[in-house]
C-alpha cells in the first residue's frame, strides 16, 4: 500500500475507464470463475485508492458494476468460489443487488472466515468509520472516531442497547436521499462539536451496504475525516492572501509580477497609474517594451548576475516609458518567484517613480552651484570697496604725520571720497543680495497691479540716465492687470527695463515694452526688447545666472537672476534670445498659492 505522500502525487485516475474495466473483469470472471479475474479487480481498487479516488466511491462503483452482471445474466449459476476469492470480493466489493442472494450464500463461509480480517480494519483506521442504520445514526463507531470528539467509547454508547447516543453524530437527510437513491452519498462537510464544547469540521463520505429491498432494512458504512486543521490552514491562507492582496493594491509603490519571458502577470494600481494602462492592456506587454532600450543590457545583466543567482536584486534604477511615450526614472528592486520545488517561474518587482526625487536632486545641485557662485561674486565684489577702504585709511595715517595742514586736509578730503564710493558699493552689493533671496518668495500683500503704472515708476525714477543715454519708448497701449505683488512687479519690470537701457549702445537706443494678452491657461505674456548689440551667444544660457556680468560692467550682476525667480513664483517663464537686439519674452500668472506650494510668504 502506498504511502499518502506517494498517493498525492500519483496521477488522477480516469472514473469512468475505471468502471469499463471492472466491468470487463467481472463479465470474464461470470464466465470463467478463475481467481486471476478477481485478483485483478483487488489491484483495480487498489489503483483506484492510490490515485486519490474515495474509498466509497469505489465501493459503489464496484458494487454497481456486480449488479449490472448479475441483472444481465439472471439465469446463470455463479461459479464456484474458493476462499481466496471469497476474502478478495468481500475487500473489494462491498454491496450487491437482491438477485445475487445465492451468490452472496456461496461468499458466507468466506465472509465468516474474514470477519476478524474487516473487524482489524474497522478498528485500526485512522479516520473515523461508523456503521449506520436506515435513519442514518451510528450503531457502531471505531476508535479514531471518538477520540475526535474526546470521547471515551463508554461515554459514547448507550450500554443497554449499544446504540451510538445521537448527539454525537447523525447522517444529514440529504445524504440519507441520496443512499437511498443511489446506494451511497456524496462527500460533504459537517461541523461537530467535540466533548469540550469545541468546534470539530469534518468530511463525510459513505455506502450502503447490501441492497435495499422492500419490507427489509438497509445498512451503511460512513467514513469521517478531521479537516479542522486544513480548514484552519485555508482560512489563515485566505486572510494571508488578502492581507497581501490589500497591501498589494494599497501599496504607494509600483509592484508587478512576470513571468519568465518578461511578460506582465499582475499589477497594482500604483504601477498601472504610474505608466498610464489598464491591466488588461498591460498584460500585453513584456517589461522590455516599457524600458527605453538603452537600459535592456543593464537590465539583464541584473537578472543574470543578481536575481538569478542569489533571488533577488538590489535597488537599481533605471527609465520606463509611458503610454503616451515620455519617459520617466524609477528605481527597482526585484525578488524571484520559485515553484514548491525551488524552480524559478517568474519575478516580483517593487518599482518606484523618483521623478521628484530627481527633480530635487537637480535643484539642489542648482542652488549649490549658485551658492558657490555667491561665495565667490560676493568675495570678490566686496574684496575691492575693502581694499580701497583700507588703502585710503593707510593713506590718512601717513598724511597726520606730515607737519602741513595743508597736506593732510587734502589727503583727507580724496580719501573720505574713496571710502564713500566703496561703501556705497558694498552697500549696493547686499541690497541686491538681499532683492535676490527675497525675490523666491511668495507676496506679502496682493494688489490688482497695472504694469503701466509699474513702468511708468521706473521710467520716472531712472529718468536722469535715460535722458542721458537718450533712449525712446515704446510701450503697448495696455500693458494688463496682475494680481500680484507690486513691489515684486516693480523689481521684476525695472530689472528688465535698466538692462535693456544700460546695454544698449546704439545711435538711437530703444525699448520696446509689449503685451500680447492672456493664454488659454490665464498666462500673461509680454515681451521687452532693446535695439542694441543683442546678447552673445555664449552668454544666453548663462544670463539668468546669480552674479553672472556682461562685458565689463561693475554692477554685481543678479538683476536678471532676480527677474527669473519673481516669475518663477507667479508660474510663469522667461527666455532671452537676439531679434535686431536683446528680446525678453516671459509670461506671468496671477497669484494663486494653490497652484505654486512651492513659494513660500516671506514670514
Amino acid at each position: 500500500m502506498r504511502s499518502q505522500a506517494e498517493r498525492a502525487a500519483a496521477p488522477a485516475l480516469d472514473l469512468d475507464r475505471f468502471r469499463q474495466e471492472y466491468v470487463a473483469i467481472l463479465e470474464e470472471f461470470v464466465k470463467t470463475g478463475t481467481e486471476q479475474q478477481l485478483l485483478r479487480a483487488s489491484d483495480l481498487g487498489r489503483l483506484a485508492l492510490d490515485s486519490g479516488v474515495g474509498l466509497l466511491e469505489i465501493v459503489a462503483i464496484q458494487a454497481g458494476a456486480v449488479r449490472d452482471i448479475i441483472v444481465a445474466n439472471p439465469a446463470e449459476e455463479p461459479p464456484a468460489v474458493t476462499e481466496k476469492a471469497g476474502h478478495v470480493l468481500l475487500e473489494t466489493i462491498s454491496a450487491f443487488d437482491i438477485s445475487a442472494r445465492g451468490f452472496l450464500d456461496k461468499l458466507e463461509e468466506a465472509r465468516q472466515k474474514s470477519e476478524q480480517d474487516v473487524k482489524a480494519i474497522f478498528a485500526s483506521a485512522q479516520d473515523g468509520v461508523l456503521l449506520l442504520d436506515e435513519q442514518g445514526v451510528p450503531l457502531d463507531y471505531n476508535k479514531a472516531f471518538a477520540d475526535m470528539l474526546g470521547f471515551s467509547r463508554e461515554e459514547l454508547s448507550d450500554l443497554n442497547d449499544g446504540r451510538v447516543r445521537p448527539v454525537a453524530f447523525a447522517l444529514d437527510g440529504m445524504a440519507v436521499d441520496q443512499l437511498l437513491e443511489k446506494g451511497y452519498f456524496d462527500e460533504y462537510e459537517k461541523a461537530l462539536t467535540r466533548r469540550d464544547g469545541s468546534e470539530l469540521v469534518v468530511v463525510i463520505s459513505g455506502a450502503m451496504i447490501g441492497g435495499r429491498h422492500e419490507g427489509s432494512s438497509w445498512r451503511a458504512f460512513a467514513f469521517v475525516k478531521d479537516i479542522t486543521v486544513r480548514k484552519w490552514a485555508e482560512e489563515t491562507l485566505r486572510v494571508s492572501e488578502e492581507k497581501f492582496r490589500t497591501l498589494f493594491e494599497s501599496s504607494i509603490d509600483g509592484i508587478v509580477s512576470l513571468d519568465l519571458n518578461g511578460c506582465i502577470i499582475d499589477a497594482n494600481q500604483a504601477y498601472l497609474d504610474m505608466l498610464g494602462y489598464t491591466l488588461d492592456e498591460a498584460r500585453k506587454l513584456t517589461y522590455e517594451q516599457i524600458t527605453p532600450e538603452k537600459w535592456h543590457a543593464m537590465e539583464k545583466e541584473v537578472i543574470e548576475t543578481q536575481v538569478s543567482i542569489r533571488g533577488y536584486s538590489r535597488l537599481y534604477e533605471k527609465e520606463y516609458m509611458r503610454k503616451d511615450g515620455t519617459a520617466f526614472p524609477v528605481s527597482v528592486r526585484r525578488w524571484s518567484i520559485r515553484d514548491e520545488r525551488g524552480r524559478p517561474v517568474g519575478v516580483w518587482s517593487i518599482v518606484r517613480d523618483v521623478t521628484d526625487r530627481k527633480r530635487s536632486e537637480e535643484e539642489l545641485e542648482r542652488i549649490n552651484i549658485e551658492l558657490e557662485g555667491y561665495a565667490h561674486s560676493v568675495s570678490h565684489d566686496l574684496r575691492g570697496p575693502l581694499s580701497s577702504i583700507a588703502l585710503a585709511a593707510q593713506v590718512m595715517r601717513d598724511a597726520a604725520v606730515e607737519s602741513d595742514p595743508e597736506v593732510l586736509r587734502e589727503e583727507v578730503r580724496e580719501s573720505e571720497k574713496i571710502i564713500r564710493r566703496s561703501v556705497n558699493r558694498s552697500y549696493a552689493l547686499i541690497e541686491d543680495l538681499l532683492a535676490l533671496a527675497e525675490s523666491g518668495l511668495g507676496p506679502v500683500s496682493l494688489a490688482e497691479v497695472d504694469i503701466a503704472g509699474v513702468v511708468a515708476s521706473v521710467r520716472e525714477e531712472h529718468v536722469s540716465e535715460i535722458e542721458l543715454r537718450r533712449v525712446a519708448f515704446e510701450t503697448s497701449d495696455d500693458l494688463g492687470v496682475i494680481k500680484a505683488s507690486s513691489t515684486q512687479m516693480y523689481q521684476l519690470f525695472s530689472n528688465l527695463v535698466i538692462n535693456a537701457v544700460r546695454h544698449n549702445d546704439a545711435p538711437n537706443p530703444a525699448v520696446k515694452i509689449s503685451y500680447h494678452g492672456k493664454s488659454d491657461e490665464g498666462a500673461h505674456l509680454y515681451r521687452v526688447c532693446d535695439n542694441g548689440p543683442g546678447i552673445p551667444e555664449g552668454d544666453l544660457e548663462n544670463i539668468f545666472k546669480p552674479f553672472f556680468k556682461r562685458g565689463r560692467s561693475s554692477r554685481t550682476g543678479v538683476g536678471l537672476a532676480i527677474v527669473e525667480k519673481v516669475i518663477a513664483v507667479y508660474g510663469g517663464s522667461i527666455r532671452a534670445y537676439n531679434d535686431d537686439g536683446a528680446c525678453f519674452e516671459f509670461t506671468l500668472k496671477d497669484w494663486n498659492p494653490a497652484e505654486d506650494s512651492s513659494a513660500t510668504s516671506p514670514g
